[in-house]
C-alpha cells in the first residue's frame, strides 16, 4: 500500500474525519486533492481554503483526473465517482488502507480500543508536540492545542486513532500499540466478544517487537493478550503507572504520577476519572 507516484488523488466521502484528516496530511505534502461528500462541512471548508477542490454531492466526472481514489467505507457501491473510477481502472483504496500507507516508514503510535481514543490520541500529539517532536498526526476530532485533527510532522515519528468499527486497525503496523480498552462494541461487523478480543490479539501481535504495547491493568483480558506479545507497559491502579492523590480544583484535574523512573505532578485540564485513565495513557 502506498502513494508512490500519486499525485492526484480523491476522496469520496472527504467529509468525514478520518477522510479529512489523511487529505490535509496530503495537501501538506504537495498532493493534488480533490473529494466530494453530500453535504458540506466545516472539515471541507477548511481543506478548501488549503487549497482541495471540494465539491457537494457526487459526479463521476470528478474522478476523470484523479490518479488514486480513496473511499469512505459509508460510500455503497453504486456511487457514481466509484463506479467510474473502477471501471476506468484508476486504483481505489479504503480509508484504511490510505491511513496504513500514510504512516508508512514512519515508527507510529496507534490508539486502539472501545473508549476514549480521541482524547488519548490528542493528548498524546501534545505531549509530543511540546517536547519539540513535531509529530505527523491524525486524530478523529479537532484538538484544543493545535486547532487541528492533522498534520505532516517533520520528523519520523506519526501519532493515529485507529478505527477498529470495520476491521482496518488490523492494517496498521504500530511501534507502540496503545489499547484504552476492550468492551463489545460495533455488533454489526463483530459477531460476539471472543470474535473482537481475537482482533485486538492480532492488533497487538503486529507491534513492533522493537516497541511496546500499553494497556489498561484492570482491564483483565487486553493485558493477558499484551503479555504474550512482548514488551508491556500497564496503567491504573496497580500497573506501572498510577494516578495518586488525585484532586479536582475547578476545571483541573491535579495527580501525582507515579511511575517506575520516578513521579512527577500532573494538572490535567480534563475532568473525569475516565480522562485521568486516558493521561496515564
Amino acid at each position: 500500500m502506498t502513494f508512490a507516484g500519486a499525485d492526484r488523488v480523491h476522496f469520496i466521502g472527504i467529509g468525514g474525519a478520518g477522510m479529512s484528516a489523511i487529505a490535509k496530511v496530503l495537501l501538506e505534502r504537495g498532493t493534488s486533492v480533490s473529494g466530494s461528500d453530500l453535504k458540506g462541512s466545516r472539515a471541507m471548508t477548511v481543506l478548501e481554503a488549503m487549497g482541495a477542490d471540494v465539491h457537494v454531492g457526487h459526479s463521476a466526472e470528478l474522478v476523470e483526473r484523479a490518479e488514486l481514489v480513496i473511499v469512505s467505507a459509508a460510500i455503497p457501491h453504486a456511487n457514481p465517482e466509484l463506479a467510474r473510477a473502477t471501471a476506468d481502472g484508476i486504483k481505489v483504496m479504503g480509508r484504511g488502507e490510505a491511513l496504513a500507507a500514510m504512516l508508512d516508514g514512519h515508527r507510529s503510535i496507534i490508539v486502539a480500543g472501545t473508549h476514549g481514543k480521541t482524547t488519548t490520541t490528542s493528548m498524546i500529539v501534545s505531549i509530543l508536540t511540546n517536547a519539540g517532536l513535531d509529530p505527523t498526526f491524525l486524530v478523529g476530532g479537532g484538538l484544543n492545542d493545535s486547532g487541528t485533527n492533522a498534520r505532516s510532522g517533520s520528523t519520523d515519528i506519526a501519532v493515529a486513532e485507529s478505527d477498529e468499527s470495520d476491521g482496518s486497525f488490523l492494517l496498521l503496523h504500530p511501534h507502540v500499540g496503545v489499547v484504552t480498552n476492550i468492551e463489545m462494541d460495533h455488533v454489526d461487523h463483530w459477531g460476539s466478544l471472543d470474535e473482537l478480543e481475537r482482533a485486538f490479539d492480532d492488533f497487538m501481535a503486529s507491534t513492533d517487537q522493537q516497541g511496546s504495547l500499553v494497556v489498561p491493568c484492570g482491564d483483565i483480558e487486553s493485558r493477558a493478550l499484551a503479555m504474550r506479545r512482548g514488551t508491556v507497559l500497564s496503567f491504573g491502579a496497580g500497573g506501572a503507572l498510577e494516578a495518586k492523590a488525585i484532586q479536582t480544583e475547578g476545571q483541573v484535574t491535579a495527580f501525582m504520577l507515579s511511575t517506575p523512573s520516578g513521579e512527577a505532578e500532573v494538572h490535567l485540564r480534563s475532568l473525569g476519572s475516565h480522562n485521568v485513565s486516558n493521561a496515564l495513557a
